[in-house]
């Protein structure tokens, strides 16, 4: 039969452990979409020490000087990687010294 995709044995065995989930065709994008689940990552919010603010202004500057040229902002963004680096191994360090 032309046209017919058969299925592995390693989709029928995620299929059968429910790791798959197909979508009936309610409308055209949904049409051949098929998720596969991932129960063994975090469903939970995001840790927040984990996470930082995302500096984003969408272009508009809201009051603040902007830097003038491109060399100046990759030098900025160094800097504040070079102090994110060392407040990390003062952490560091501070959790052996205990």
């Amino acid at each position: 039969m032309l046209g017919v995709k058969t299925k592995s044995a390693r989709e029928l065995e995620a299929e059968k452990a429910g790791l798959i989930r197909r979508f009936k065709p309610t409308t055209p994008g949904r049409r051949h979409l098929v998720l596969i689940r991932q129960p063994n990552l975090w469903q939970g919010k995001p840790v927040r020490e984990l996470t930082r603010g995302l500096r984003k202004t969408g272009g508009r500057s809201y009051g603040r000087v902007r830097k003038q040229s491109k060399a100046e902002r990759m030098r900025e963004r160094e800097r504040e990687r070079e102090r994110e680096r060392e407040r990390e191994r003062e952490s560091r360090s501070s959790y052996f010294t205990l």
